[in-house]
């Protein structure tokens, strides 16, 4: 009988502190080495989805948590599970990406930082090519007016995202003049 209480306390602890662990520490304590989240993005994008797959089903509801109201965690996460160049062999996760960067651009319209405000153009254009590559058409036609017309102000100068090629082509390739933002 011991035995069994011991073995049952052995596997209980065990469990218990492989649970302790709070998702995407690792990630974050790398952030904050790193001074934040530009460099090493790559590296970044890595122990994202290693989180991803210890999490298993609970990714989710815990990837919301992580976010929380931080918009460079929604900027990051966003990219992580939906650009190529950031999955590496990981599926993608095309509609929660979308639904991430729209809630950081919700966060964005209700910061009182100017810094922050800006990163809405980013996540603009980002959501703009996103909803473009899944077929949403018109909502890609949507953000894309809604970045312009925050290019159209000057206060957003310099705040194009930088993006590569294929994403550049994608993003000049929406065009419907019937929907717009004013």
């Amino acid at each position: 009988m011991k035995v069994y209480v011991i073995i049952f306390l052995m596997i209980f602890s065990v469990n218990a502190s492989a649970q302790e662990i709070k998702p995407f520490t690792e990630l974050v304590s790398l952030v904050a080495k790193k001074n934040g989240w530009t460099f090493d993005r790559k590296e970044n994008a890595a122990l994202f989805h290693k989180e991803r797959k210890r999490l298993g089903d609970s990714f989710i509801p815990e990837l919301v948590k992580f976010l929380s109201d931080d918009i460079d965690r929604h900027y990051n996460a966003a990219m992580f599970l939906s650009e190529p160049y950031y999955l590496g062999n990981e599926k993608p996760m095309n509609e929660t990406a979308l639904l991430i960067y729209h809630q950081g651009i919700i966060l964005t319209q209700k910061s009182s930082d100017t810094m922050d405000k800006h990163d809405e153009l980013p996540f603009r254009v980002l959501t703009a090519i996103l909803s473009q590559r899944m077929g949403y058409k018109a909502l890609a036609v949507y953000h894309k007016s809604a970045a312009e017309a925050l290019i159209k102000t000057k206060e957003y100068e310099g705040c194009f995202p930088a993006i590569d090629d294929n994403d550049r082509e994608v993003y000049d390739g929406i065009k419907d003049d019937a929907l717009s933002v004013k």
